[in-house]
C-alpha cells in the first residue's frame, strides 16, 4: 500500500462506520440492516505469493482519560500465510485458546470460523481502491458480495468527507534487524483537519512503521493521536516454513450461517 493510500485509509477509518462485525447469532434479518452488517476489507495489492510464514501479532491500545487514568487493552493473534497467498488469522482469548478464526482465500473470499459453535460465516468483502479528487486521494469501495446499499453509503461518506490529512511529512529511520528480517523504518506526521471527526480543533497524529520488504509485512506499527491515544501492533516469532495446508480449509463439520442481507448469495 502506498503512503498516500495508507494515510487516506487512516482518514477514511475515522470517517466511516466501524470496520469489522457480523450479523448476530444464528438468524437472518429479512432486510439489509447497516447496524448488523459490517464488511471485511481486502485489496489485491495485499496479496503475496511464494512468501509463506507464521507469526504472532500483538496489539496494544493505550488511552489516557481526562482524569489522567490510563486504559490499556492487549490482544494477541496468530498469523499464517502459505505460498499461494492464503491467510489465516487466529484471535486468541485471555487463556491462549482460539476464540475465532479468519481465513482469506487467494482471491479475497473471507471465512470467519467459530471453533466453539463449529459455525462459519462469509462476511461481505469490500474491495478498496484509491481515486484522485480535488481534495486529494479518496478511498472508494466496491465488491459484489456486499449489499449495494452498504457500498453506496460508504462511498457517500467519502464523497462528503472533509479534506484529507494535511501537512504530512515522512522521516526515514534507517534499517534494522527485527526477528530475522531486515526492516526499514519511517515516521510520518500529519494533521487531521478541524471538524474531523466532529472536533473543533485539528488533531495531530504520528505513525511509526517498520516494514520487512522481503516478506511484504509491517513488523511494527505505532499510531498516535490526541483523540485515540496510542495503538501499537508488533509481529514477532516469525517462522518461514510452509504452514500446514489444512489451516486454510474450512472443516467439513462446520455449519455455514448466512449474514443479514446475504440470503441467496
Amino acid at each position: 500500500m502506498t503512503k498516500k493510500l495508507l494515510l487516506a485509509a487512516l482518514f477514511a477509518n475515522a470517517c466511516l462506520a466501524p470496520a469489522v462485525a457480523m450479523a448476530d447469532a444464528d438468524t437472518v434479518a429479512p432486510i439489509f440492516d447497516p447496524a448488523l452488517y459490517v464488511p471485511m476489507f481486502w485489496s489485491k495489492d495485499s496479496l503475496r505469493t511464494g512468501l509463506p510464514y507464521s507469526a504472532t501479532e500483538t496489539t496494544q491500545v493505550l488511552r489516557t482519560l481526562a482524569d489522567g487514568n490510563d486504559i490499556t487493552t492487549v490482544s494477541v493473534q496468530r498469523l499464517y500465510r502459505d505460498s499461494a497467498g492464503r491467510l489465516r488469522r487466529e484471535k486468541l482469548n485471555s487463556s491462549g485458546g482460539i476464540q475465532s478464526v479468519e481465513i482469506t482465500s487467494a482471491d479475497g473470499v473471507v471465512y470467519v470460523l467459530d471453533p466453539e459453535r463449529k459455525t462459519v460465516r462469509k462476511p461481505a468483502v469490500v474491495v478498496l481502491s484509491m481515486e484522485q479528487s480535488p481534495q486529494g486521494p479518496v478511498i472508494k469501495a466496491g465488491g459484489e458480495s456486499a449489499p449495494p446499499e452498504f457500498v453506496a453509503s460508504m462511498n457517500a461518506v467519502q464523497t462528503n468527507a472533509p479534506p484529507t490529512p494535511s501537512g504530512a511529512s515522512t522521516q526515514f529511520l534507517g534499517t534494522r534487524d527485527m526477528d530475522g528480517c531486515k526492516a526499514s523504518g519511517s515516521l510520518s506526521r500529519y494533521e487531521m483537519p478541524v471538524g474531523m471527526p466532529g472536533s473543533s480543533k485539528s488533531i495531530e497524529a504520528t505513525m511509526e512503521s517498520w516494514v520487512c520488504a522481503e516478506l511484504g509485512v509491517t513488523l511494527y506499527n505505532k499510531q498516535s493521536d490526541t483523540l485515540n491515544g496510542h495503538r501499537t501492533v508488533v509481529i514477532s516469532q516469525i517462522n518461514r516454513k510452509e504452514p500446514d495446508a489444512a489451516l486454510f480449509v474450512v472443516p467439513a463439520d462446520y455449519t455455514q450461517l448466512v449474514l443479514a442481507g446475504q440470503a441467496g448469495k
